[in-house]
């Protein structure tokens, strides 16, 4: 690592460690340019923000507290959270608190200032979550679930698990028109280096008339319908420590592909590729499942190709004998892939899956000329 990159990761380290005040001469620059979230008050509410930072960026926000409240303020990411922070200021521009993914504070009505950091090696997606619903005990249990009620939007919610060994567990109802890809995901206030909690979805086993887990793990993605279903989250191994955390919910609309497309013989075929075109598709991967796509190459040329989607999803390339040509899982240590190969004339095919067999995820995929 350069000595250059070394001082530069001192210096933003310790801007989010002391977070000095800016003054009152920045508030006006600031308020003008700061993304405004709206105003949050006593009575239960979410606010969540979906944007994306350049290498080396800031990102502010301005927030209007209307009554005294306990917020917490969290920023999901897809990128480590040693490389962004935090940092809330008053109307003043004077420092407050800093963190790397998530604060917790008691405010009072007035003015607030959020700046989110970026280092400069990397872009990051990211949704900045303001909150004031916290789960309330008992919820050990699905009888005594916390309800978060109809999930027609995104909701964020503060829990703790204390003692050690706590289970907390929620639940949600999907409206009729409510159909999409669920994301669940959450941040938590430990120090260290060790795993985010374990979440667990549970859905009706139809069969049995019992709720049953679906799907597990840090991260959840998961294709759902209208009904009820509950959540868990408890901590990752053995833990020696009470810990804070969110809990975010999202329901995505996403638009399937047509089946059945699992086999070279049933591809959706996508188009012709032109030396300056593109073509798109999206698709739903359910457990197991695999899509095929196919698309004529009129031409030499270099292809690019691609997913967009928050599941960690593997592309394969074949040509016209359906023989290997490329294959990618993490593009550029993200999640999703990417592959760039010389192509002759001829038609291609595109499998596109989840990387975790029973997983599930929805996707879109692009396919351009690289010049």
């Amino acid at each position: 690592m350069s000595t250059r990159l070394l001082i530069l990761l001192a210096s933003l380290i310790l801007i989010w460690q002391i977070g000095p005040a800016l003054g009152e001469d920045n508030a006006t620059c600031i308020s003008s340019m700061a993304v405004d979230l709206g105003e949050i008050g006593a009575a239960s509410a979410s606010i969540s923000h979906k944007a994306e930072l350049q290498p080396g960026d800031q990102g502010w926000f301005k927030l209007n507290v209307i009554e005294s409240t306990r917020l917490m303020i969290a920023a999901n990411a897809d990128i480590d959270a040693d490389n962004y922070g935090m940092v809330l200021y008053d109307a003043d521009m004077k420092y407050m608190d800093s963190v790397k993914d998530m604060l917790m504070a008691d405010l009072s009505p007035g003015i607030y200032y959020i700046r989110l950091d970026m280092l400069p090696h990397e872009a990051m997606d990211y949704t900045l979550i303001v909150s004031n619903i916290f789960e309330t005990e008992p919820n050990d249990g699905l009888l005594e679930a916390f309800d978060l009620g109809m999930l027609s939007d995104s909701v964020v919610v503060g829990g703790f698990i204390e003692p050690v060994g706590d289970i907390d567990f929620f639940k949600f109802e999907v409206p009729e028109d409510g159909s999409g890809l669920l994301t669940v995901s959450t941040t938590d206030s430990k120090d260290d280096y060790s795993d985010k909690p374990m979440v667990v979805l549970y859905n009706l086993n139809e069969s049995t008339g019992l709720y049953v887990p679906r799907t597990t793990g840090e991260k959840l993605s998961s294709l759902i319908q209208p009904g009820l279903y509950y959540v868990r989250v408890q901590e990752y191994g053995s833990q020696d420590d009470a810990f804070n955390y969110t809990l975010s919910l999202d329901i995505e609309p996403i638009v399937c592909d047509v089946e059945p497309n699992d086999s070279f013989e049933n591809s959706s075929f996508i188009g012709d590729l032109n030396e300056s075109g593109k073509l798109s598709a999206s698709g739903c991967i359910g457990m197991g499942d695999m899509d095929y796509f196919s698309f004529q190459v009129p031409a030499n040329m270099t292809v690019g190709i691609k997913t967009i989607t928050d599941g960690d999803s593997s592309i394969v390339l074949y040509d016209s004998e359906m023989e290997e040509v490329d294959y990618n899982d993490d593009c550029e240590g993200k999640m999703s892939s990417c592959l760039e190969s010389e192509l002759t004339a001829g038609m291609y095919y595109v499998t596109v899956k989840c990387y975790y067999e029973e997983k599930e995820m929805g996707y879109e995929l692009a396919i351009e000329a690289v010049e």
